[in-house]
């Protein structure tokens, strides 16, 4: 069984949260190789985001690395449905349909709001 690596963090409520969330990437690149690492990076800044704009209370960021897969989590006190828009476009409706298409499972989970997804480590 190969050893587990989990982080856990508080990111800002502020435009910020994508850019601590990039930054937390760095402390398990090295088991996601470069590919995989800038997917985790985009899909986190997308979640961050989203927490910032539709969420509420604090925003907690969590990597869970196991056994070949990385489980990334970001996690908020709100009540918002995430859901992958019909369209997306100039306005937004690309982070969720980003997270669909990149990642390799991702969802839901409540209470509050916990939108998590799946890399192959």
């Amino acid at each position: 069984m190969a050893a587990t690596l989990m982080l856990t963090m508080e990111l800002p409520r502020t435009p910020l949260a994508g850019r601590v969330a990039r930054a937390a990437v760095a402390a398990v690149a090295d088991r996601l190789g470069p590919g995989r690492t800038e997917d985790a990076r985009l899909l986190l800044t997308e979640l961050a985001a989203n927490a910032v704009k539709h969420g509420e209370g604090p925003i907690f960021l969590s990597v869970e690395i196991a056994d070949g897969r990385a489980r990334f989590s970001v996690s908020d006190d709100g009540h918002a449905e995430p859901h992958v828009r019909a369209h997306a476009d100039a306005d937004g409706g690309w982070g969720l349909r980003l997270v669909d298409r990149l990642s390799d499972r991702w969802g839901v989970t409540r209470p509050g709001t916990l939108v998590w997804f799946e890399l192959a480590a």
